[in-house]
């Protein structure tokens, strides 16, 4: 899709094709998918095998897509509430008319932050992001809440405390590469975590030079992958994390020259204990 297009309105798709390329839009990697329509409907999906990021891998999320497309519940216009709780349908001419006007009142009548973003982070909504962050932007209101505070908090928060990393840096595991993995209390065979997440684990398993650990109280399907699967109880990984941080210490497997050429050292006994 060209910039010229975005701006002259919604790309003009025939009522009835076959092998047109799009993307899922039900989590944030967005794989490659061929569709075929009737009708003005999806009837068959395909994962693209030309994508240039996926390269023909889809989970079943996408597989279901006409599904979310097509649902009879699906809002296809703008609906204005009125005072008995009902619902009646409005155009969108009207519908941003009167919302523009009720922005602007509360604009001039208090504060910026009175307005406020909620949206984001749930499946199939993250591109919202695009018109929706500008805007608030433009307003002048710093108030944003997503579904991501309660389930990417923790890698913004590693990253800064790590590599003074800033909300624009967003660093994911790398499954393709990696020569150890330890997974903790997750099933990425499942949850489809990261870019092509079953091939990445296929790979790293059939790789007789790489290792995969499994840290889950259950059996899954990653830790039937897994090299070795340590089923500790519930709630006791820092406990592991603190075991396995003791061993590099005491049996003296910290690579030091490394850590004091890339690290900033704000515990003075880590201090100590590099200097010896």
């Amino acid at each position: 899709m060209t910039a010229a297009q975005v701006f002259n309105g919604a790309v003009n798709v025939p009522t009835n094709a076959s092998n047109l390329a799009t993307a899922c839009a039900l989590c944030s990697h967005n794989c490659g998918l061929r569709v075929d329509v009737a009708d003005n409907k999806i009837v068959e999906v395909r994962a693209d095998d030309d994508h240039p990021s996926t390269k023909g891998y889809s989970c079943n999320k996408a597989y279901a897509i006409a599904n979310y497309v097509n649902h009879a519940q699906r809002v296809t216009q703008p609906l204005k509430k009125l005072a008995d709780g009902s619902f009646k349908a409005i155009s969108w001419d009207t519908a941003i008319s009167e919302i523009a006007e009720k922005l602007n009142h509360i604009r001039k009548n208090h504060a910026p932050r009175s307005i406020a973003f909620a949206g984001l982070g749930g499946q199939g909504n993250h591109s919202s992001g695009l018109a929706a962050i500008p805007l608030m932007y433009g307003i002048g209101t710093p108030m944003v809440f997503t579904a991501l505070a309660q389930e990417k908090t923790q890698h913004w928060l590693n990253d800064r405390r790590m590599i003074r990393g800033t909300n624009d840096i967003y660093l994911t595991a790398d499954k393709h590469h990696a020569k150890f993995m330890l997974l903790l209390g997750t099933n990425p065979h499942i949850s489809n975590q990261g870019a092509n997440p079953k091939e990445a684990l296929k790979q790293l398993f059939r790789d007789s030079e790489r290792r995969m650990v499994a840290v889950d109280p259950r059996i899954t399907e990653t830790t039937r992958l897994a090299d070795r699967h340590l089923r500790i109880k519930p709630a006791k990984d820092i406990y592991l994390l603190l075991a396995i941080a003791a061993v590099l210490v005491q049996e003296n497997l910290v690579d030091k020259p490394f850590i004091v050429s890339n690290t900033v050292l704000i515990i003075s006994n880590w201090r100590n204990y590099l200097a010896r």
